[in-house]
């Protein structure tokens, strides 16, 4: 019996040893270099207390947003993103999505509306409007331009006798921007009298959200360029965070103290540990496929005519495997340009084949290869004189043969491939979604020639577009 215990005891205790690592302990360890972290979008705290007349939040306030990101960015495997280049960045991103002009479409379709008096078709254009900005999550971006589309939309409630539907609509445009006013003078003082009226009741009470935030199609738009995005709502005596991203909405919410740096510590850990840790991209083989197309330029630095340059179209498919290895093949057509003297007589065509491997580097956004491989070209037939004469002549011409020979004045090779180790320099940079901006450069050296045509050292570069297929 006494050995079947220690035996148990045994299995017990390295069971224990044997668990994962808890994430604590993860974070006290070094990431390495293909760790990839969470991205993180904090966007400005809505601080509801303003709707009470203030214009800025107290100090208290400020610390506890302050205290929040600070503790978030001390978590080594996130990549936390503050509110202001957060709303910078994302302003110009969704102000170029279709959706967004689409709201704008009917923003001004419903001001028009309103301007004729046709409240109907102003409270749904306007109406049209909100629901794609609110699915964009604008509102969080542009907070005034949006609560001023809501005091519209409210005000045209307003003169078609919806009265519940106009206090609705200013209640919303509260919450969005809590600084927003009716301008008295300006606006019509029925409409600032039930604005004014919405407010009051909104300082005598908690507010409550009256946002219903849906996630809808436009909403993929917002969460192409946010990752993990976090908003935060401040009123009496809560602080209440929404955090997003295509994985679902977690919220959190803590009742203030009066200590707003323990608040900010407190719901900084309780956001963390919502947030999956990341990944190890490593630990998986991934691999990735590019197909690119562009124009190419080349010459030869050996050359019995000196330099003159070839044109040309490149296309290529590439394997990018583990984020490191990358193997490529590509293919490009050009025609030559005459040189300088007019030696060579007519314009080469060329047909290039390349294929090789080699190893990838990232720095940020960018990645830069350097790629060995073979290079095999196939060149039409190449004509070549020095004679000024048997310039300006054909051979079928009856011209004396002291001022052109045609067979001995005129060097002329036949179609031929030229076959050699080449080298490149490749770099990567992302420009939309999968699509990347590519520009390549070459030499190679010809150890193989089926014809001797006195060229070699072919050096070639080449820009484009790409798409990666992940």
């Amino acid at each position: 019996m006494r050995p079947l215990i220690v035996l148990l005891l045994c299995v017990t205790c390295s069971t224990t040893w044997a668990r994962p690592q808890a994430d604590i302990h993860r974070l006290s360890s070094t990431l390495g270099t293909h760790f990839e972290k969470i991205s993180v979008s904090i966007f400005p705290i809505s601080d509801q207390r303003r709707i009470k007349g203030r214009v800025s939040p107290p100090e208290s306030e400020s610390r506890i947003w302050t205290e929040f990101i600070h503790q978030l960015r001390l978590y080594h495997n996130l990549k936390v993103k503050t509110p202001a280049p957060t709303q910078e960045f994302l302003g110009v991103r969704l102000r170029s999505t279709l959706s967004y002009q689409k709201a704008m479409k009917h923003m001004h379709m419903g001001q028009r509306a309103f301007n004729d008096v046709r409240l109907k078709d102003a409270a749904d254009h306007l109406g049209a409007a909100l629901d794609i900005l609110f699915g964009l999550r604008y509102h969080w971006v542009a907070p005034t331009d949006v609560a001023r589309i809501l005091l519209m939309r409210g005000q045209a409630f307003l003169e078609a006798k919806k009265i519940a539907d106009a206090e609705l609509s200013f209640r919303r445009a509260l919450e969005v921007d809590p600084g927003i006013r009716m301008r008295e003078g300006f606006d019509h003082p029925d409409t600032v009298s039930v604005f004014e009226r919405v407010r009051i009741r909104s300082m005598n009470r908690a507010l409550r959200s009256e946002l219903v935030l849906n996630v809808t199609p436009d909403t993929r738009n917002f969460y192409a360029f946010t990752g993990y995005s976090i908003h935060g709502r401040l009123t009496d005596q809560t602080l209440e965070i929404r955090i997003e991203s295509p994985r679902g909405v977690l919220q959190e919410r803590i009742h203030r103290t009066e200590d707003p740096v323990s608040d900010g510590q407190r719901l900084a850990s309780r956001v963390h540990a919502g947030l999956p840790f990341g990944r190890v991209l490593h630990e998986t083989l991934l691999a990735s496929l590019h197909i690119d197309a562009g124009f190419e330029g080349s010459t030869h630095l050996v050359s019995p005519v000196g330099v003159f340059a070839h044109y040309g179209l490149r296309s290529q498919i590439g394997l990018l495997i583990g984020n490191r290895v990358y193997f490529t093949s590509d293919i490009a057509m050009s025609v030559s340009a005459r040189d300088f003297h007019e030696h060579l007589r007519e314009s080469i065509t060329s047909v290039r084949l390349h294929l090789g491997g080699g190893t990838q580097l990232r720095a940020g956004p960018f990645r830069g290869t350097v790629i060995l491989g073979v290079q095999a070209d196939r060149m039409s037939a190449i004509t070549i004189t020095n004679s000024a004469a048997c310039k300006y002549f054909r051979p079928d011409d009856q011209v004396p043969r002291d001022l052109c020979d045609f067979d001995r004045d005129i060097d002329r090779t036949s179609p031929s491939w030229s076959v050699g180790p080449a080298i490149t320099l490749e770099g990567r940079l992302p420009i939309f979604g999968q699509i990347e901006f590519f520009t390549q450069m070459r030499v190679a050296s010809y150890l193989l020639k089926t014809e001797e045509h006195g060229l070699d050292w072919p050096v070639s570069g080449a820009l484009g577009l790409g798409y990666r297929l992940p």
